[in-house]
C-alpha cells in the first residue's frame, strides 16, 4: 500500500480528517503536513496527497503536470465528507483495483476489435505486457527483451523467447484479418492504417499509451477509501 500525505490546513476539518485516516490505516497509514509548496510536492511525489482543499489539488497538478496526475474522490460514510486524493497516475494504476478493472476491460475490448482470440497463449502474454507497460512505461522504453519479456516469463514460468514468439504469432493472426484500423474508432484518433504491421514492442507501447489517455478522459470517480488499500 502506498503512503498518503494529509494536507491539514483547515482547522475546523482537520480533526475529522485525521480521525478517519487513523481509523482506516492506523497511525502509520499517512504522514501529516500543514502546508504545501513545490519542494514538499517533490519530496512526496511518490505518495498520494489527501485534502479537503481544492487549492492543494491545483498546486499538485500545476507542479506535476495535468497529463501525469490522476484525481480521485474518496468518501467516508461516518463523517459524510469527500476528500480529494491526487498523485501520479501510475500510483493509482498500481494500487487501485477500480482502475485495474478498467484497464483489463479496455484491453479485452482491444482484443475483441482486432479479432485476437483470447485462448491463444500469446494473447495471455500480450495482455500482461500491456498491463505492465501501462504501470511501468520504462519496461518497454528501456528494453522489451531485457526487462518486459523476462518479467512476463517469470510470471508464467516460461522462457523469454517463448513469450516473444507467442505474442508475435498472436499479432500475426490479426494482421491476416486486417482489423487493426478498427482501433481508430475505439480511441477516436488514427492508430493504425490498413497496411500497418507494428512490431510487438510498437503495439504494446502504443496500446498502453492510448489506454492511459482513454482512462484520463474520465479521471474522476467516487468510491470508498478501502479501494485504495489493496
Amino acid at each position: 500500500m502506498f503512503q498518503f500525505i494529509l494536507v491539514t490546513n483547515n482547522e475546523q476539518k482537520d480533526a475529522q480528517l485525521r480521525s478517519d485516516f487513523i481509523h482506516l490505516f492506523g497511525y502509520e497509514g499517512f504522514t501529516e503536513i500543514h502546508q504545501i509548496d513545490d519542494q514538499t510536492i517533490y519530496q512526496y511525489q511518490d505518495c498520494i496527497f489527501a485534502t479537503f482543499d481544492p487549492r492543494v489539488v491545483a498546486e499538485v497538478v500545476q507542479f506535476m503536470g495535468r497529463s501525469k496526475v490522476r484525481l480521485e474522490y474518496i468518501s467516508f460514510p461516518e463523517s459524510k465528507e469527500t476528500i480529494y486524493c491526487v498523485g501520479k497516475t501510475e500510483i493509482f494504476y498500481n494500487h487501485d483495483p477500480h482502475v485495474a478493472h478498467e484497464i483489463a476491460s479496455l484491453i479485452d475490448e482491444v482484443f475483441l476489435i482486432i479479432g485476437l482470440r483470447r485462448n491463444l497463449q500469446g494473447a495471455v502474454y500480450l495482455k500482461s505486457a500491456i498491463e505492465i507497460a501501462i504501470k511501468d512505461p520504462h519496461a518497454v522504453l528501456r528494453g522489451i527483451t531485457t526487462r518486459l519479456y523476462p518479467q512476463i516469463a517469470s510470471e508464467f514460468d516460461t522462457s523469454t523467447s517463448r513469450v516473444e514468439r507467442s505474442i508475435r504469432h498472436a499479432l500475426e493472426t490479426c494482421y491476416e484479418n486486417a482489423k487493426f484500423p478498427a482501433l481508430n474508432d475505439l480511441f477516436k484518433i488514427k492508430v493504425f492504417d490498413q497496411k500497418d504491421r507494428p512490431s510487438n514492442g510498437e503495439f504494446i507501447a502504443l496500446i498502453a499509451d492510448k489506454i492511459k489517455l482513454k482512462l484520463n478522459e474520465y479521471p474522476y470517480s467516487t468510491h470508498y477509501v478501502k479501494n485504495f488499500s489493496a
